[in-house]
């Protein structure tokens, strides 16, 4: 497992941290090409991330912003993940991105799949950075475990890009990246914020059980830096 863990003492000290560290990867990656690309989950967990990546000093133009995961809903929707992501990071200096939205007017995501596989393919590949938060349960993205599917979602060599998934715990569908296109950039970041999230990731690195952040961990293809603070 390629993992670097780095701790910090507050919660604002990993947000600014995370921040700085994507930005120069952004940055670097518009030094290789005309666009850097860069890949998030769009929960509470990340908000003061979302504010601190504001602030970089960046060309926001040439950049891509993509969703790793959405509910099946409108972006009107409260539950949206693109209109969370509008109101705390597509703001202010970074209004110039680019995003790349995962829902279609299509009634269920399977329909929809392949025009979110070619939303996703038109991007900048690899993506310069993937940013995810971890679910008590050892979610990491739209991986939920237990849900239909997700052996083969949880395949690093399987070619579909997004597919539908469903939180047993919501009444709602959703659709997700795969590991796979999870994996395909250049540095994955892991933000375990809390109790609970931090203890699946501890079981995931003791390989205690087989869910989805344990089979992010287990990979060899894309490094991951884990971003922990135990306040």
């Amino acid at each position: 497992m390629a993992i670097e863990e780095r701790r910090f003492e507050t919660q604002e000290q990993v947000a600014l941290a995370l921040a700085e560290a994507v930005a120069k990867d952004l940055r670097t990656g518009l030094t290789r090409q005309a666009a850097a690309s860069l890949a998030v989950c769009a929960r509470p967990d990340l908000f003061a991330f979302f504010a601190a990546l504001r602030t970089q000093p960046l060309d926001w133009s040439r950049v891509e912003i993509a969703l790793t995961d959405e509910c099946w809903v409108p972006p009107s929707s409260e539950q949206s993940c693109e209109r969370v992501l509008r109101r705390h990071l597509i703001r202010d200096e970074v209004l110039d991105a680019r995003l790349v939205g995962l829902w279609t007017n299509d009634p269920k995501p399977i329909q929809a799949s392949p025009e979110i596989a070619e939303r996703l393919t038109r991007m900048t590949r690899p993506y310069d950075a993937v940013v995810l938060d971890v679910g008590e349960d050892g979610r990491v993205a739209g991986l939920f475990p237990g849900m239909p599917g997700l052996a083969a979602m949880l395949n690093p060599n399987w070619a579909v890009p997004a597919a539908p998934a469903r939180d047993p715990d919501e009444d709602v569908d959703r659709i997700t990246m795969t590991l796979r296109a999870l994996l395909d950039s250049r540095r994955i970041y892991l933000f375990p914020t809390g109790e609970g999230p931090r203890a699946a990731y501890a079981r995931a690195i003791e390989a205690k059980n087989a869910s989805p952040v344990r089979a992010l961990l287990a990979q060899n293809r894309t490094p991951v830096t884990v971003m922990l603070c135990d306040a």
